[in-house]
């Protein structure tokens, strides 16, 4: 289970007040949560998992309600619907169109169910983003990238795609120097997913 908001509302002392407990009538007695620091400290996340010995439970959260608390004494309300992920899972994978000059022209993405099942991702998919990691730069900083989308309306260099098949390029990117290819996209629900394609012969050092 995973919940974000804006570093202000941890208390002063820090987040080791955050917790999770539940489900109301038959609580778990298993539940951790890790919290980190996002948006240059300005926001937080938090992931909440069952644990035991042997390490995470496998079957997850129950459907139920659940308190969670930010400062150990003001308690939110959280329905839980344990919806089965799977339904709603699609997967882009891309293939770029090479000019004449060698430059990457334009994405097509063909988009299938969990099960391999072709979709249309208009019918699950809101926002959609492209990235290109090029070769030469070390840092994740430093790489040149190129981006579309609307994952994220704070980041001005990312644009509205029209067609979830087919995105035409905002600026060049030469295809030979192109290490990895990053499509993230927010579904339906709001969950937000990133899928990764490398180049096989591209050292993996991020």
């Amino acid at each position: 289970m995973n919940i974000s908001g804006k570093a202000t509302m941890l208390d002063s002392l820090g987040y080791e007040h955050v917790r999770l407990t539940g489900p109301v009538g038959n609580p778990y007695s298993n539940i951790l949560g890790q919290v980190n620091y996002t948006e240059g400290m300005s926001g937080f996340d938090v992931t909440f998992s069952r644990n035991n010995p042997d390490g995470f439970v496998k079957e997850g959260f129950e459907r139920g309600t659940y308190l969670f608390s930010l400062n150990g004494q003001t308690e939110y309300t959280v329905h839980y619907s344990n919806t089965n992920a799977r339904l709603y899972l699609v997967f882009g994978t891309p293939t770029l169109t090479v000019d004449e000059a060698g430059m990457v022209a334009r994405v097509d993405l063909i988009w299938k169910t969990f099960n391999g099942d072709l979709i249309d991702p208009a019918r699950l998919i809101n926002n959609l983003g492209i990235a290109f990691h090029q070769e030469g730069l070390s840092t994740p900083d430093q790489r040149a990238y190129v981006q579309w989308g609307t994952i994220d309306a704070v980041q001005p260099w990312m644009r509205e795609v029209k067609d979830f098949n087919r995105v035409e390029t905002l600026r060049p990117v030469k295809y030979s120097d192109v290490t990895q290819v990053m499509i993230g996209y927010v579904d339906i629900l709001g969950n937000k997913y990133m899928l990764r394609y490398d180049h096989p012969d591209a050292p993996n050092d991020y």
